[in-house]
C-alpha cells in the first residue's frame, strides 16, 4: 500500500490585482485538488489576495488524507509515527517507513488494552524501536513494540499533559519523562498562570514507578498578564 500526496496544507497568501472589484462575494476555483477561495478587492479583508501553495501532506492511504495531526515522532530506523485525532474512523497512529509508505496503524481509537483517545504531543520514540504514546484521556502510558504489538502499560492517576510542549520525552534505560500535575487542583478559582504551574515532569519507569519529580519550567505564560493573550 502506498501513500499518495492529498492536497495543500500551509499556504502563503500574495497580493494580486482584483479582475472584479463590482463582485463582493467570495469566488471559489479548484488548483488541482485544492479549493482557492479568493475575496474581492472592496471586501473588508482589504487587497484580494491569491493563494500560493508551499507544502503539501501525504495521506494515510490512497485517497484518504490526514484530518488533524497533533503528534509525529521519528523512528530509529528512520520511519515516523504520526497521530491523526480526526481519522475517518476516530483517532489514529500510522507508522510510516522511511520513504514515507504505510506499513501499519498502531493500535486504534477507544479505552482498551492497546487503544487511545486522545494525543498532543504524546509520542516518544525509543532507541529500540519501541514507541511511547502519552495518553492523555486514559491517562496512561503505553509502550508498543516497533511490530505495534502492546509491550507495557503504566497507569497515571493524575492529570496528564498541560501548557507548551514538550509533553513526553525517552528518558534513559526504557524510562519516559511526562508532563503531568505535581500540583493538585484547589477548590478555589486560579489564575491561568497558576493553573500551568501546576504541571511539572515525572521521570517515570516504563512499567509505572515514578523516578524523580520536576518542576514546571519557567515559561511565558507564567507572567503576570491581566488575560491569556497578552
Amino acid at each position: 500500500m502506498t501513500c499518495r500526496v492529498f492536497g495543500a496544507v500551509l499556504l502563503v497568501l500574495v497580493p494580486v490585482v482584483s479582475l472584479s472589484a463590482q463582485n463582493t462575494g467570495p469566488r471559489r476555483s479548484m488548483r488541482g485538488d485544492t479549493t482557492v477561495i479568493s475575496v474581492p478587492a472592496t471586501g473588508r479583508w482589504g487587497a484580494e489576495r491569491a493563494a500560493t501553495e508551499v507544502a503539501r501532506v501525504v495521506g494515510a492511504r490512497d485517497g484518504e488524507p490526514f484530518g488533524r495531526i497533533t503528534a509525529l515522532a521519528t523512528l530509529p530506523d528512520g520511519g515516523v509515527v504520526v497521530f491523526d485525532a480526526m481519522g475517518a474512523n476516530g483517532a489514529v497512529a500510522w507508522v510510516l517507513d522511511a520513504s514515507g509508505r504505510l506499513e501499519r496503524q498502531l493500535g486504534r481509537d477507544g479505552s482498551g488494552p492497546g487503544e487511545y483517545r486522545s494525543c498532543f504531543d504524546c509520542f516518544a520514540s525509543n532507541i529500540d524501536g519501541s514507541i511511547g504514546f502519552l495518553d492523555n484521556a486514559n491517562r496512561r502510558i503505553t509502550t508498543y513494540e516497533r511490530r505495534g504489538t502492546v509491550r507495557s502499560t503504566a497507569a497515571l492517576p493524575v492529570d496528564v499533559g498541560f501548557g507548551a510542549p514538550p509533553q513526553f520525552l525517552p528518558g534513559p534505560a526504557g524510562s519516559y519523562y511526562a508532563r503531568v500535575a505535581t500540583i493538585p487542583r484547589p477548590r478555589t478559582p486560579i489564575t491561568d498562570a497558576q493553573e500551568y504551574e501546576r504541571y511539572g515532569y515525572v521521570h517515570i519507569a516504563e512499567r509505572g514507578e515514578v523516578l524523580d519529580t520536576l518542576p514546571a519550567p519557567t515559561s511565558w505564560f507564567a507572567s503576570p498578564a491581566r488575560w491569556l493573550f497578552e
